[in-house]
């Protein structure tokens, strides 16, 4: 079993619930009003800045990993171990912090 977010850039006016947004960044063809594309390369460094050892994309260690799956031009969604440990909440928190710097909403579909 996994635990999955997605992150993406909105503007104050993005009237589209979660679901309609990840639906359109998986499809990519389909633009939504409010949504802003991100700088997803730079998203990458920053990553691999909070966690050395992400290679292609994946991080993993004894008790916690998780996928960074990009969605160019728009968002982008992490796969991860449940939170079931505190080094999977902390790392679950760092990636929130990250997203953040980006100005990136976050949607938890675990939580609606």
């Amino acid at each position: 079993m996994s635990y999955d977010m997605w992150f993406w850039k909105q503007s104050d006016d993005c009237s589209h619930s979660p679901d309609e947004v990840v639906e359109g960044i998986v499809e990519k063809q389909i633009v939504l009003s409010g949504v802003e594309s991100l700088d997803l390369e730079q998203v990458k460094l920053r990553f691999k800045e909070f966690f050395p050892g992400l290679e292609s994309n994946l991080y993993q260690t004894e008790s916690c990993y998780f996928n960074l799956d990009l969605y160019p031009p728009y968002g982008f969604q992490v796969i991860s171990t449940p939170p079931g440990t505190q080094e999977v909440i902390d790392a679950l928190n760092q990636i929130i912090d990250l997203a953040g710097e980006c100005g990136c909403a976050l949607y938890d579909p675990q939580a609606g």
